[in-house]
């Protein structure tokens, strides 16, 4: 055989195994976002479940209240913050109507990353902004909504960062600057 037609092969063999590790690489990247999705699967009988406060729109004035409902426990920090906002995203799902849900039911978590172990990055994707009506409320809200429910189940953790599609954003109605990391502000809860 000759030159040629080894340095022929030897490319052919080279594209043949970049494109099995790209094909390897986007199918981990969809399986993570399939396994997200999951999580929000009913758990079993079997599955402890932990209580925990999460904070919704009230119907009474420009305020967040809170709302117990139970969890899925996890024995991993960032999968248990992940059921909390897969959790709250869903709505309050009350049935005394004092809770107004900030989301949309189109509203997904792509991922959730833990930085030195006291930032919470949380990565929605762009249905973020189909409930915002452009109002300030509505954006401080629908931020407050996310950031206070897991400071104060997660104490641990002094401040979330909201992302959308991966990308950082400047703000989500341009009332409020997200990017950075917020700390809980209890200002906007109200007792029960």
């Amino acid at each position: 055989m000759d030159k040629k037609k080894r340095l022929i092969i030897f490319i052919v063999l080279i594209v043949l195994v970049l494109s099995i590790l790209l094909f390897l690489i986007i199918g981990n990247k969809n399986n993570s976002k399939k396994q997200i999705k999951k999580k929000n699967i009913v758990p079993s009988d079997k599955s402890e479940l932990v209580e925990y406060d999460f904070f919704y729109q009230s119907v009474n004035g420009d305020y967040l209240i809170p709302l117990k409902k139970k969890v899925e426990k996890f024995g991993d920090m960032k999968d248990q913050i992940k059921e909390v906002v897969i959790k709250l995203f869903e709505g309050a799902n009350s049935k005394d109507n004092k809770y107004i849900n900030l989301f949309s039911s189109k509203i997904r978590l792509n991922n959730i990353f833990i930085v030195n172990k006291e930032i919470a990055v949380v990565d929605i994707n762009r249905e973020i902004f189909t409930k915002l009506l452009g109002s300030s409320i509505d954006e401080i809200l629908t931020i407050y909504s996310i950031v206070d429910t897991i400071c104060f189940n997660f104490p641990y953790i002094k401040g979330v960062q909201i992302i959308v599609d991966g990308r950082q954003m400047e703000t989500l109605a341009g009332h409020i600057d997200i990017s950075r990391p917020l700390r809980m502000d209890a200002r906007w809860i109200r007792p029960i």
